[in-house]
């Protein structure tokens, strides 16, 4: 083969080298432009999910301070779902009273409670006693000194009880309040899981109860259930309330939750949470 051969041979393979590495580049930049593209989609999904539920937030709380709406929003948790901005948007509002108030409730309905998302019993009975210490140590703080503070201030204070691990953190978290100032619960609107906390009521009446008990709507008292039937059913104060708010936009989904007092007879909401 000639010299000129082996220039023409070598001058080819260069050029094939080199379409190769223009098709590598290329190929990159696209599989760069196609990830920033889904990563930029995905941001835009997810505010735009996180914007939804946040107005479904201010729509419910703004219905419930309306004496005109109020009393067509249900408080017992059962999902509805509302329009906001041409999207549905799945709500549940509850009424804190159907919750377990750490700072109020007796150390055999914390335990009820522990009990029934899992613990062992013996573990139940050890971590329901450290949560009253730990309330009752800082009621005696907050009355030997003007800069105490009272009980839990917020849940998120209840991962420094021992035996409280992240996970049945999440458990508990649900059913428990900050907010409802009572001892104890309200059947008409608690939980299943909350009513099985009581000492005497098993998952299955507590299921059954919760099931067939007459629906709760903001502001109406009519077939609320007696309080007589159990000492550790009371009416609630109905101060406070639970939304929980969750929307989804090309699949991606974000929950609001938030504790708030309405406005009475149109007054201004006060925000008690917000997370």
């Amino acid at each position: 083969m000639s010299g000129a051969d082996d220039r023409r041979g070598f001058a080819l393979i260069l050029a094939i080298w080199a379409l190769a590495a223009v098709a590598l580049v290329t190929t990159t930049l696209a599989t760069g432009v196609r990830r920033e593209t889904t990563l930029t989609r995905n941001a835009l999904d997810g505010a735009s999910a996180r914007h939804l539920a946040d107005a479904a937030i201010h729509l419910v709380t703004a219905a419930m301070s309306d004496p005109a709406t109020a009393g067509n929003i249900r408080i017992d948790g059962t999902p509805a779902w509302m329009t906001v901005e041409g999207a549905a948007v799945e709500v549940r509002v509850l009424d804190e009273g159907g919750k377990i108030d750490l700072n109020e409730a007796p150390s055999a309905l914390l335990q009820g409670l522990l009990v029934g998302v899992g613990t062992e019993r013996r573990a139940a009975e050890a971590i329901a006693a450290a949560i009253v210490a730990w309330r009752n140590d800082r009621l005696a703080a907050a009355r030997a000194s003007p800069i105490g503070t009272i009980g839990f201030e917020s849940l998120g204070e209840l991962a420094r009880i021992a035996g409280i691990t992240p996970g049945l953190f999440l458990r508990l978290e649900p059913y428990l309040t900050v907010e409802s100032r009572q001892p104890a619960i309200d059947p008409w609107v608690a939980p299943a899981v909350v009513l099985a906390a009581v000492p005497g009521l098993d998952a299955r009446s507590a299921d059954a109860l919760a099931r067939d008990r007459p629906p709760a709507f903001y502001g109406k008292d009519a077939g609320r259930l007696a309080a007589a039937r159990n000492p550790l059913f009371s009416p609630s104060f109905g101060t406070a309330f639970g939304i929980e708010a969750t929307a989804e936009i090309a699949g991606l989904s974000f929950t609001r939750r938030a504790v708030v007092a309405p406005g009475r007879n149109g007054g201004a909401p006060r925000w008690l949470s917000w997370r």
